[in-house]
């Protein structure tokens, strides 16, 4: 995505509420507060994020393992964009792939290339992916029902 996609794509976001911000309101996020995030929506304070090399390498990866994914499962992964619901439009997420098995949607894919420096964040995986990144799922899905 280049700088003006990126522009038009924050701007579409700001006064949305995106897959990522659920769990951010529901006090589950824990790089931001909701307040943070009102800030932001409100236009108090800049919501873009300074990029790191965690983000950078998230990037170069997805469509590796997009493609890994697809030949790994014999399905088509389609990436959306931004989408908005159709009758609440103040909702929104980018899904990182919707899976297509025989021409017909059958679910989301959402990748993580989250690098586990201690054994802190480790154990956040144990059973399941982290509270937060499931509200972005669950997100992900109320847009695609």
């Amino acid at each position: 995505m280049n700088s003006e996609e990126k522009r038009q794509w924050l701007e579409a976001r700001r006064h949305r509420i995106s897959g990522t911000d659920w769990a951010t309101i529901l006090g589950l996020n824990p790089w931001k507060s909701a307040h943070q995030l009102w800030l932001e929506k409100s236009g108090h304070v800049s919501d873009e994020i300074e990029d790191n090399p965690s983000m950078y390498w998230g990037r170069k990866l997805e469509p590796c393992i997009i493609q890994a994914y697809e030949e790994k499962n014999f399905c088509a992964v389609k990436q959306p964009g931004l989408l908005i619901h159709p009758e609440h439009d103040f909702i929104c997420g980018t899904p990182d792939g919707l899976v297509y098995e025989e021409e017909l949607l059958s679910h989301g894919l959402e990748i993580k290339t989250a690098t586990i420096k201690n054994s802190k964040y480790l154990s956040n995986w144990d059973a399941q992916p982290p509270i937060h990144y499931q509200w972005q799922c669950r997100a992900y899905m109320f847009l695609t029902d």
